[in-house]
C-alpha cells in the first residue's frame, strides 16, 4: 500500500500495542513508523533531512533565527564567562563577518547580523552594550580587520566555560 511517498512494507510488533510498520520512501530509506500517523499524513515522508529539507525551515535566516542557531550550536551564553570576568549573559556578534546581513523590515530592522556561529561570542549585558554603540559610533560602517582582532584576542573561549 501507498501513502504518498511512503510504501508499506511489513508490519512490526510492539510491545506498547500501537500499530508500526516497516515504509520504505521514495528516496530509498525504511523506516520503522506508526501506521496511523502515515494513513492521516501526519508523517508524509522519512524525515531523512538530506533527502526532504524541512518545510518550515525558511529559505533566509532571521536576527532571531541567526541567535537561535548559535545557541542551538553552542549553548547558552550563560554557560560561559565575558571577557570582563563577569558571567556571560548574551551573545553578541563579532561584526566580522563579511557576508553581514541586516533585516529590511520588523523589530529587527537594520540591526546587523551574520549567519555563521563562529562570529559571535558571549558578554555579560554591559560589554554587550559597550561593544555594540562603539561599533555605530564608528564612522565608515562596520569594525576593521584591526578592531576584531583587538576584540578577539582580548578574548579566550576555551578558558570562558564555567564549571557545571
Amino acid at each position: 500500500m501507498r501513502y504518498g511517498s511512503l510504501v508499506l512494507t511489513e508490519r512490526t510488533e510492539r510491545r506498547d500495542g500501537d500499530g508500526y510498520a516497516l515504509f520504505r520512501c521514495d528516496c530509498g530509506n525504511v523506516k520503522d513508523l506508526r501506521i496511523s500517523n502515515v494513513a492521516r499524513s501526519v508523517t508524509i515522508n522519512c524525515a531523512d533531512r538530506a533527502n526532504h529539507p524541512d518545510p518550515r525551515r525558511k529559505a533566509e535566516l532571521t536576527y532571531d533565527g541567526a541567535h537561535y542557531r548559535v545557541r542551538g550550536e553552542r549553548g547558552s551564553a550563560s554557560q560561559y564567562l565575558c571577557r570582563c570576568g563577569n558571567q556571560a549573559e548574551q551573545w553578541a556578534y563579532s561584526h566580522a563577518d563579511y557576508d553581514e546581513q541586516a533585516m529590511a523590515e520588523g523589530r529587527e530592522a537594520g540591526k546587523p547580523y551574520s549567519t555563521n556561529p563562529d562570529h559571535y561570542s558571549p558578554m555579560c549585558r554591559g560589554c554587550h552594550a559597550r561593544f555594540d554603540n562603539a561599533h555605530r559610533r564608528m564612522a565608515g560602517g562596520p569594525l576593521s580587520l584591526v578592531h576584531v582582532a583587538l576584540f578577539m584576542a582580548t578574548t579566550d573561549e576555551a578558558d570562558e566555560v564555567t564549571p557545571a
